[in-house]
């Protein structure tokens, strides 16, 4: 086995053991001899001297700790917190033995230190219970970790990279990171990194010296896992993802499971937007093959991504093979609630090359938006990604257990709207025109739906997965009712299909509900965005009126297919601060016609004058669109006259030149 050879290693040599135990007992830095010894005497063994000891042995060793607290100046007696310095901060004078990386297999366990335990709570509506006492602080550089390890009940708080994990050796040994925190100190205190960037995990097949023609191993890192002890904390922390173009031999693959990304201790929303900027980020140096699996099909494997800017970002271009992300929560918390901060909760995923979500158990996962946030990108599909059966709820609300959902709204990169089908598409790059329905009818038990998909088999690799939903009210009409899935074959590419549901008793399904559907490739090529209907939206009559008298300004919704539902926002410009305040209008049904839906707004205007009113169908995830797939918007300019002078009877007495009844002088 390949390790690195240390010049001062004669001094320690016959203290190394065969799989043996060093016992970190003093927060100094091991800048001596003395403080590398690592032998029961008290004292002599600080943390980057029981790493030397370890790197210089062969087999697995381990790393515990005891260091006196209630004695030792680098510990609290209060607490037992115990705050030691980064191994790779300090280098000898006179030994020139500064730790390049831990070439030798390892166990780094804070959970040794008298009074540390490990989280105890399931990952179902909890957070985390555990209790450590070792910190570590970063001064110049990280620990580098380059063969099987495992790290467990440490917190790193400081700013920049906490940890480099590159395996370079061709064995069955992960690296395993476990019950650690990563932007929080011991006691749970949120690090004060101002505007540096927060404490990340950085993981690599290749780092600096370190990049020879070392076959990779398989199952190499796993960061977090599904037992309660393992789950690791990253207020505001996460984990960069990078290939070396000199990897050669076997993919490497990571799995990140369980863990706590933009939460606070308790599993809650951090309450503002300085958590974690990016949880999971892909830096794409390499085509080096790799393979990410984020989350599992259990709720212990569910990772959640609360406050934070952006939960996963897997930019176009080079970067691992494919990445799966299966039962994970963005934009919740670890109750199953979104915020009512606009600013909080929008765990975006951007993706290249990622399955997201699918059709088996537990695969489906959980996305939602803060209150307020219309115009915000959820998903944005950066290259082949396969959008499945995900979960989209909105309002804040907790999961309903009798209907939670299985839809997915996306917003795919390159255009602000929702794109528009092309004729048997044509498009470059993985793109899927969405199916186009035309007709559906509700009988009984019975769902009844005409479509088509217009692909031409060269440009889609068939058969085509459709599958069908219901949009929700509660869900701002977006994609969250799962009705049932379909085949579309080549044959039938480009042609009208009849497809019918059957619905469970007591549905409640009618004509009025919206269906949209989504089409994904075989051998998950790509998925379409979901389908959407033509609408137009109008204003009706307000012809305007009086100053400081409420005017009516009513506006139509006319689909094409099904009739719109939703809101419309009104707004009132030039900007003044005379003007009426925007408003919302919900959309009713008007019962002469199926496909169409109107409402009012009551404003009143202080000055006579020209006003514009400009109206704007609420939001950008929903099944209704204007004809070249924009948002549905309308102009009016309405006029104002003045102020009308009632007709006001006094007594004789009283003086009525401004409206009103008052003495006369």
């Amino acid at each position: 086995m390949i390790r690195q050879i240390f010049a001062f290693a004669a001094l320690f040599v016959s203290n190394t053991l065969w799989g043996a135990t060093f016992t970190v007992d003093t927060t100094q830095a091991g800048d001596s001899v003395f403080l590398r010894a690592c032998t029961s005497a008290p004292g002599d063994c600080s943390f980057r001297g029981a790493l030397l000891n370890a790197n210089a042995n062969v087999d697995l060793d381990t790393i515990a700790f005891n260091i006196p607290a209630n004695e030792d100046a680098g510990c609290s007696s209060a607490t037992g917190i115990c705050t030691l310095p980064s191994p790779g901060s300090f280098t000898s004078v006179f030994q020139g033995d500064s730790i390049s990386a831990i070439t030798t297999e390892i166990i780094i366990d804070g959970f040794t230190q008298p009074g540390a335990t490990p989280n105890t709570l399931s990952a179902d509506g909890n957070g985390i219970d555990s209790n450590l006492k070792i910190e570590v602080s970063r001064v110049q550089t990280g620990l580098r970790i380059i063969n099987g390890a495992t790290i467990k009940g440490i917190a790193f708080f400081d700013a920049g990279t906490e940890l480099y994990l590159s395996k370079h050796f061709a064995n069955a040994l992960p690296i395993v990171v476990e019950g650690c925190y990563f932007g929080a100190r011991a006691d749970g205190t949120l690090s004060d990194i101002g505007s540096l960037a927060p404490a990340t995990v950085f993981i690599a097949d290749g780092l600096g010296n370190f990049n020879s023609q070392v076959p990779l191993g398989e199952n190499n890192i796993q960061i977090g896992g599904v037992l309660p002890a393992q789950r690791n904390w990253f207020p505001v922390g996460g984990l960069y993802f990078s290939n070396d173009t000199r990897r050669t031999g076997q993919q490497y693959q990571a799995s990140v499971m369980g863990n706590l990304f933009g939460t606070n201790k308790s599993g809650g929303f951090l309450g503002n937007q300085s958590g974690t900027r990016t949880a999971i980020r892909f830096v794409p140096i390499s085509i080096t093959t790799a393979t990410l699996n984020i989350g599992g099909t259990t709720p212990s494997a569910r990772n959640i991504f609360a406050s934070v800017g952006a939960a996963i970002d897997s930019p176009a271009g080079l970067g691992p093979t494919i990445t799966t992300v299966h039962g994970n929560y963005f934009g919740l918390d670890v109750s199953r609630m979104t915020s009512s901060n606009p600013f909080d909760g929008r765990a975006t995923v951007r993706g290249t090359r990622m399955i997201l979500g699918g059709s088996q158990p537990g695969q489906a996962n959980t996305l939602a938006l803060s209150l307020g946030q219309f115009d915000f990108k959820l998903i944005e599909n950066g290259g082949d990604m396969s959008i499945l059966t995900n979960n989209f709820i909105r309002p804040p609300a907790p999961l309903n257990q009798a209907n939670p959902g299985i839809g997915a709204v996306a917003k795919f990169a390159g255009a602000p709207q929702i794109a528009v089908n092309d004729p048997g598409d044509a498009d470059a790059g993985p793109w899927q025109n969405h199916p186009e329905i035309s007709a559906f009818n509700v009988l009984a038990n019975d769902l009844a739906i005409n479509y088509k998909v217009d692909s031409l088999a060269a440009n889609s690799e068939y058969p085509l997965t459709v599958e069908f939903y219901r949009s929700d009210a509660l869900a701002s009409y977006a994609p969250t009712t799962f009705l049932g899935r379909d085949v579309y074959t080549a044959a039938e590419a480009g042609s009208n299909k009849a497809f019918n549901i059957a619905l469970p008793a007591g549905h409640g399904m009618t004509n009025e509900d919206v269906i949209t559907a989504i089409a994904t490739q075989a051998n998950n090529k790509g998925s379409s965005n979901f389908s959407w209907y033509p609408a137009n939206l109008t204003f009706v009559g307000n012809q305007g009126g009086a100053a400081n008298t409420p005017v009516s300004i009513r506006v139509r919704m006319q689909g094409l297919v099904s009739r719109p539902r939703g809101e419309v926002r009104l707004e009132f410009g030039p900007f003044s601060s005379s003007l009426p305040p925007p408003c919302i209008i919900t959309l009713l049904p008007v019962a002469a016609s199926p496909l169409l839906a109107e409402g009012t707004c009551m404003a009143t205007f202080a000055f006579q004058g020209m006003y514009s009113v400009n109206a704007r169908y609420l939001d950008i995830e929903q099944a209704f669109h204007a004809i070249d797939g924009t948002t549905p918007v309308a102009v009016r300019q309405i006029t104002i006259t003045p102020a009308l002078t009632p007709d006001i009877f006094c007594h004789g007495f009283e003086d009525n030149s401004n409206g009103t009844c008052r003495p006369l002088p």
